[in-house]
C-alpha cells in the first residue's frame, strides 16, 4: 500500500484533497534541484492546492523545481430521474 501525503509529509498541515492523493514515486535530482512526485487520489485536486504543494516541496527540499503529476481515479455517478424518485 502506498504512502499518502499526509503520512509522508507530516509537516504538511495546509488542509485540502491533496492531503490524502498517494505517492506512487519520488525522485529527487540533486544536481539539477528537482524534485518529481506521482501522486494518485480518487478526489479532484484544485490548481491552488497544487500550487501550494509545490512551493512546500521547493522551500523543504531548497530546490528550484517541483514536478507534480497526479493520476485522478475519480468516479462519476450517473442517476436518471427515474432513479431518484423510484421507491425501493
Amino acid at each position: 500500500m502506498a504512502a499518502t501525503v499526509r503520512n509522508a509529509f507530516k509537516d504538511y498541515i495546509v488542509g485540502g484533497n491533496i492531503l490524502d492523493c498517494s505517492v506512487d514515486n519520488v525522485n529527487l535530482y540533486k544536481k539539477s534541484q528537482m524534485i518529481e512526485i506521482e501522486l494518485s487520489s480518487e478526489k479532484v485536486i484544485s490548481a491552488s492546492e497544487l500550487k501550494q504543494f509545490e512551493e512546500y516541496l521547493k522551500n523543504k527540499f531548497q530546490i528550484n523545481k517541483a514536478n507534480i503529476s497526479i493520476k485522478q481515479n475519480v468516479i462519476e455517478a450517473k442517476v436518471t430521474r427515474r432513479e431518484i424518485f423510484t421507491k425501493e
